[in-house]
């Protein structure tokens, strides 16, 4: 029986999940179409209200890798970030540097590294994730932090 109970919860928790839910936020994808992803991410956007954070990084990334873990292993974090945004992950790698499309951002500081932008595209910050850290990992109160800042933004 716990084993059933603890299946339908991981089934359940796994259908919330801000990452992974799309093509375009799975696994950081050197193929993909980073403009055509934008493109998708604006209209799902639009279409909930949200924005929109870009997160630059690769599959080579150690921090990259904790981010994500760190997101999909907090609920509470999770759906924060569910809630106030599509999350949207941009490929660099020595495969596709992506650099026409990281350039109309500004200057990407370490991996992994936030941009936000309104439902349109529309750059209105950044994050540098070095900032969110604590210790070998991230912080849930700067995570927090980080999500209510940009609720009330999202909320204007």
């Amino acid at each position: 029986m716990k084993y059933i109970v603890v299946c339908i919860l991981a089934i359940i928790t796994s259908l919330a999940f801000a990452i992974g839910d799309k093509e375009y936020n799975g696994k950081y994808d050197p193929a993909r179409d980073s403009f055509a992803d934008l493109e998708a991410a604006k209209k799902d956007a639009q279409a909930s209200g949200k924005l929109i954070l870009v997160e630059f990084g690769g599959e080579w990334c150690v921090w990259c890798h904790r981010i994500e873990k760190f997101i999909l292993g907090n609920p509470e974090i999770n759906n924060g970030i569910d809630e106030v945004f599509v999350f949207l992950k941009v490929n660099v790698s020595d495969d596709n540097k992506n650099n026409k499309f990281v350039s109309q951002f500004p200057e990407v500081k370490g991996y992994p590294f936030f941009v936000i932008t309104d439902s349109n595209g529309v750059v209105i910050g950044t994050q540098n994730t070095g900032h969110l850290e604590e210790g070998k990992g991230y912080s849930t109160e700067k995570f927090k932090a980080f999500i209510a800042k940009w609720k009330a933004i999202q909320a204007q």
